[in-house]
């Protein structure tokens, strides 16, 4: 009876370890890496950046913060917070601290985000590649889409597709410096 306890005893305890941990903990960290910006009418730019997500409250808020050292701009660190967004694994909010709000889906090991700012379309991902985050960040002009239609299929309907020409991206593969 003593033995039956002891391992209903440590099979709970490993239980209780497992869900303690924080569902973002294999991203829990520091990096670095050389960040490439491409345009469509101008040449690329490149710059250092750092990024740090760390715990604040376990398997519920994350720092995330990502700092920009630009010879044109100088340093630009971007302060935010990532926020579960209720009991699921795959919903998160991204909390730029100033009243702005953006939604994120964690699918895969990788964090996607879309918003709009000022007539820009923005689409975000931020895919963990072994020990690595890699970041890609895409921008369109909302209004210079192009709209075009399908032929009308064999029940006379037609779709009328928007696309929007990417202008920028920028793109960092970020190598682990240091774990928390």
């Amino acid at each position: 009876m003593k033995k039956l306890f002891i391992v209903c005893f440590l099979a709970l305890m490993s239980l209780t370890s497992v869900n303690a941990q924080s569902v973002l903990e294999s991203w829990e960290g520091t990096y670095e890496g050389e960040m490439i910006v491409g345009f469509t009418n101008r040449p690329n730019d490149t710059l250092q950046v750092k990024f740090e997500l760390l715990p604040i409250e376990v398997d519920s808020s994350w720092t995330y913060r990502m700092t920009y050292d630009s010879k044109r701009y100088g340093i630009i660190v971007k302060d935010y917070e990532i926020h579960r967004d209720g009991t699921s694994l795959s919903n998160f909010l991204l909390d730029e601290k100033d009243g702005i709000v953006i939604e994120m889906s964690l699918m895969n090991g990788c964090f996607y985000d879309m918003f709009e700012v000022m007539d820009q379309l923005y689409a975000i991902t931020m895919r963990k590649v072994d020990d690595d985050i890699h970041f890609e960040l895409f921008t369109a002009r909302k209004k210079k889409a192009m709209i075009t239609h399908s032929e009308e299929d064999e029940e006379g309907v037609s779709y009328e597709v928007t696309s929007y020409k990417p202008t920028q991206h920028q793109s960092v593969l970020l190598k682990r410096i240091k774990t928390e």
